[in-house]
Order: structure tokens, then sequence, then C-alpha cells
């Protein structure tokens, strides 16, 4: 995979997992970063400089490393016993 696809896909994914919108991170950043630019981030069309990834990683709470690991977690698929369900051994 391309590194600014892989940029774009973890870029996107830290986003939605804080819960912002383009307009919400670029607000977020107090507009030094523009909506339209992280557009092109999310978009794969261009990668940020170092300072900027510094900007996004602490706005998104997350290493700047994070935007260019390869590797995939897939929540969709976990599933939890209620505490009251579990054997007694493992509740404790």
């Amino acid at each position: 995979m391309e590194i600014k696809a892989i940029f774009a896909e973890r870029f996107k994914s830290a986003r939605l997992m804080n819960g912002y919108s383009l307009q919400d991170l670029a607000d977020a950043l107090d507009n030094q970063v523009s909506r339209q630019a992280l557009h092109k981030y999310e978009k794969g069309e261009v990668i940020p400089d170092a300072e900027k990834i510094k900007r996004l990683s602490i706005a998104l709470n997350v290493n700047p490393d994070f935007f260019f690991r390869t590797n995939k977690i897939e929540f969709s698929n976990i599933e939890f016993r209620k505490l009251d369900k579990l054997p007694k051994k493992e509740a404790t």
C-alpha cells in the first residue's frame, strides 16, 4: 500500500475516533491547518509536513507514528459478556 494511502486511512480513523468533522478538527487546530488541507490529507492527495503531523497527532491524541502504521485493528467483531454472566472465578 502506498504511503499516502496509509496516511489517509489512519488519519481518517483517528479523526473519526475523536468524533471530529473536518471543520471541527480545523477549529481544534486554531485553523493553522485548513479544512481543505485536511480533506486533501484524508483523500491521500497530500502528506503533511512534520510540523503539521505533530500538530495533528496532538489534536487527535495519537503518536505521530500512528499515521504510518500498516497494521489494522478491527473492532467490529468484538463481543463482551455481562459481568454477571461470567463464572465467579473470572469475575474477580
